[in-house]
């Protein structure tokens, strides 16, 4: 029993720890290289097949001159209603290759196509370094409400042994009060 527990911990764990590498921004440094925009027909279960604009924003690496390409599409999440601002700023700091923090949300994953999503971009020197304190803040929060959920569900469990000791000790006393009684009777049947 407690291996499965483990296990279920470790996969909730797991899971918990997946969905706030998605979805908690990170800011990576990079030198804006161009934009682009795409559009995209999605087929509806109605049979209607609607058209929108997804814009693009192209990067390279500092030091590897690697390329880095991020979606940049409104969120409600985050509410991020200015997809269109920031397509026009990387298309002007674009032509100089300025350096720029990106701050972005989701995972590149090439085999299916998935960019991670621009948040907010912003000119910055080389050197800059990008400390999260919106994650921290968030983590901080998680990790107090995950103490605090373990302590309460620590303290339920206790209270329910506690309980079923005492309940243990009261049927004990009643077995040993019921055990005494019948030693009682079964002495006076045997004086007779």
């Amino acid at each position: 029993m407690k291996i499965f527990r483990k296990a279920l911990f470790i996969g909730g764990f797991s899971i918990l720890a997946a969905v706030l590498h998605y979805a908690l921004p990170q800011v990576d440094v990079v030198r804006a290289v161009g934009v682009e925009t795409k559009r995209v027909d999605q087929s509806r279960e109605t049979g209607e097949t609607t058209t929108r604009d997804v814009y693009y924003v192209q990067t390279e690496q500092l030091d590897s001159s690697s390329p880095s390409v991020f979606r940049n599409e409104d969120n409600l999440i985050y509410l991020k209603w200015n997809s269109a601002d920031i397509q026009a700023k990387v298309q002007s700091l674009a032509k100089d290759k300025q350096t720029i923090a990106v701050q972005h949300y989701g995972w590149r994953i090439r085999l299916i196509s998935m960019f991670p999503n621009t948040l907010d971009v912003w000119v910055v020197d080389e050197d800059y370094r990008h400390v999260p304190v919106f994650n921290m803040i968030i983590l901080t929060l998680l990790a107090a409400i995950g103490f605090l959920s373990y302590r309460k569900v620590r303290s339920f469990g206790r209270r329910i042994e506690t309980r079923k000791r005492s309940r243990a000790r009261s049927s004990n006393d009643q077995a040993e009060t019921r055990s005494d009684l019948d030693d009682f009777l079964s002495d006076d049947d045997g004086d007779d």
